[in-house]
């Protein structure tokens, strides 16, 4: 028995060392602070093992005690890792779920997410549908680079100039939709147009309108 319990500790060292060198060159903070917190106890049994058949020799009482202070670092550092992993799973899920909703140019919700949410609410809505006019003509003009462009600067006017409790979205292309619990703000839509009207976006000052 004395002899399987030798055997079994050397191979969860090996194991431990193994699995130790991999978190390292995976870089996951959770698992190296898992792995730090239950090498100890193992670190502390062969200690013992080796101080029981006389390889060391240790004369302090305090060895005694180091299982138990190994047991509790170990269930402390145990429970950080933990608490660490979990908060990464939920910042993984956010981002998922942010990529799934968001639309990556503008910023804005995308077209399944818009609708989602309208219909989450079932209060009365008005809906404002925003197209920007010649789009092709300035994609054609200043190229694709400067078209990206426009589409950012006039998603960001549909947000800082609509109601805070807005929904903003990009339908696809130039197109956008804002809608707002009705009769919150009649002028939103003339509003919008005059705001993008006077913006600076294109290079030589032209202007853009919707």
């Amino acid at each position: 028995i004395d002899a399987l319990l030798y055997i079994a500790l050397f191979g969860m060292v090996a194991l431990l060392v193994y699995n130790c060198g991999v978190a390292f060159s995976r870089r996951s903070r959770a698992v190296r602070f898992f792995l730090f917190a239950w090498s100890l106890p193992v670190i502390i049994a062969f200690s013992r093992i080796l101080w029981g058949v006389g390889t060391i020799r240790v004369e302090s009482a305090l060895f005694d005690a180091t299982s138990f202070v190994a047991m509790s670092v170990q269930a402390m550092l145990s429970a950080v890792a933990l608490s660490w992993r979990f908060r990464q799973m939920q910042d993984e899920r956010d981002e998922a779920r942010n990529l799934a909703e968001i639309d990556p140019l503008s910023g804005l919700l995308n077209r399944r997410a818009l609708l989602a949410a309208v219909a989450e609410d079932a209060s009365d809505k008005e809906l404002v549908l925003v197209d920007i006019d010649h789009f092709k003509q300035i994609n054609d003009r200043y190229g694709h680079g400067v078209g990206d462009d426009v589409i950012v600067a006039i998603s960001r006017i549909l947000r800082n100039f609509s109601p805070d409790d807005a929904i903003v979205g990009r339908l696809g292309g130039e197109e956008f939709a804002v809608i707002i619990t009705a009769g919150a703000d009649k002028s939103l839509a003339e509003r919008l147009c005059r705001v993008v009207a006077r913006a600076e976006i294109l290079p030589d000052r032209e202007k853009v309108t919707i």
